[in-house]
């Protein structure tokens, strides 16, 4: 295989990886709390109020948008950077890292907006 073939295989699948990855431990995190709290449930033990608001603020969707948010567009700006870099010797790559850097950056300011909205809606 030559380098036209592998360097988007690599860049895909790294983006494939990153993403499972995500989802995956995310689940697994709340499939662990969940597990938990059933335990503990069974074992008779009380579970406070200030646990479960707790919990609740850990799970909180709001917060979550926020970091990924600031996340993806802190993705997508490292990505913008590093064009800028490429730009001294590769045109052409620096073009094609601005569009890969659109994404991650968008994504990050769709997570920002549904942060602002919740958060407003919540607070009222």
């Amino acid at each position: 295989m030559t380098e036209d073939v592998i360097v988007p295989i690599v860049v895909f699948g790294t983006i494939a990886l990153v993403v499972w990855l995500f989802l995956h431990f995310g689940f697994r995190r709340r499939l662990v709390m969940h597990e938990t709290i059933r335990l503990a449930i069974q074992n008779g033990q009380q579970i406070s109020a200030e646990t479960i608001h707790n919990l609740a603020d850990a799970a909180d969707r709001a917060l979550g948008d926020l970091r990924r948010g600031v996340l993806f567009v802190s993705v997508g700006i490292s990505f913008a950077l590093l064009s800028a870099l490429l730009l001294r010797h590769e045109e052409d790559a620096s073009t094609a890292m601005i569009g890969i850097a659109i994404f991650p950056f968008m994504l990050g300011v769709a997570y920002l907006g549904l942060w602002f909205f919740t958060r407003d809606r919540r607070a009222h």
